[in-house]
């Protein structure tokens, strides 16, 4: 997200790809605007469970019957990195994405896996440059 320095707040000169606030993620998503990796974190569960429903629901808006095989929920107290990364690098099948929700990953803490962090880096990196 790009500083409003300069700029007066909720100008129309934003820089484009900036967010304003959470909930513009699934409206960018609709639009076509789609990361790889979302990451959402915070005390205010409620929200928090409200903005990923609705981050998904924009994410598999396509996916039709599909949805089932092309989403997982994962509780990362008990899930190891190689697994998410296994998840999310398969390939969808009948629809454009896969989406993969990993809820508390205790491998990314410094109690965890002490390279998944750095193994998720990479493994987006090489999507990102289409190494995938």
């Amino acid at each position: 997200m790009q500083s409003g320095r300069g700029r007066r707040r909720g100008s129309q000169e934003d820089a484009p790809g900036a967010l304003r606030t959470v909930q513009d993620i699934p409206k960018r998503i609709k639009d076509g605007d789609v990361s790889t990796v979302y990451a959402f974190w915070g005390e205010e569960t409620y929200l928090l469970e409200r903005l990923m429903e609705d981050t998904v629901n924009a994410l598999m808006a396509h996916a039709g019957a599909m949805r089932d095989l092309n989403f997982d929920m994962l509780d990362g107290s008990v899930t190891s990195a190689a697994e998410v990364i296994t998840l999310a690098e398969t390939m969808p099948m009948g629809a454009p994405r896969r989406v993969v929700v990993v809820k508390n990953p205790s491998f990314l803490t410094t109690s965890g896996e002490p390279d998944a962090a750095q193994r998720l880096r990479q493994s987006h990196e090489a999507h990102e440059a289409g190494n995938h």
